[in-house]
């Protein structure tokens, strides 16, 4: 059970550190293999080449943009399965 002090809270924003290297060079990676031109293809949603320069990311926003693409494609890739 855990106190009403934490259960009645205000919502709070949580963000991954992806500018931090130890959580950026898995996500890059993973990103890679999910976001390659035949999968992007697919749904015509996004652009290959909008997507790659991505890949070379270190700052935060284009990092979450690139979360944010991957977790489209692997939603949309499951509503298709």
């Amino acid at each position: 059970h855990l106190p009403e002090s934490i259960t009645h809270r205000p919502k709070q924003p949580f963000y991954l550190p992806l500018a931090n290297q130890s959580w950026r060079e898995p996500l890059v990676e993973m990103a890679r293999d999910i976001l390659t031109p035949e999968s992007l293809g697919k749904y015509q949603f996004v652009n290959y080449e909008a997507v790659e320069p991505l890949f070379q990311a270190r700052e935060f926003l284009p990092l979450k943009k690139l979360a944010a693409l991957v977790i489209l494609q692997l939603w949309l890739d499951r509503l298709s399965a």
